[in-house]
């Protein structure tokens, strides 16, 4: 399945403020998402992608609105759908 990326991404200062492993999250939450923009928790799926040992309840703050969480074990990127279109 191929994705939209904004080739702004580097520019937005919020990005640029991330931590290194908050914006690995961030690509791997926009890439491994479902079509709606909802993706079932999964820390060592990320860890062993990202070769990242960080934690990932550690994160969730940087995102702000950005990403919701939905339940105990998911979490939804509001904005996904319509980039996506």
């Amino acid at each position: 399945m191929k994705r939209f990326t904004d080739s702004d991404l580097f520019r937005d200062p919020w990005f640029r403020k991330l931590h290194p492993d908050a914006k690995l999250l961030w690509f791997f939450l926009c890439d491994k998402c479902d079509h709606a923009g909802v993706w079932e928790i999964d820390e060592d799926s990320f860890q062993f992608h990202s070769g990242t040992t960080c934690r990932i309840d550690s994160l969730w703050d940087a995102f702000g609105d950005r990403v919701q969480t939905l339940g105990e074990n998911k979490v939804y990127l509001p904005k996904f759908i319509l980039y996506q279109q």
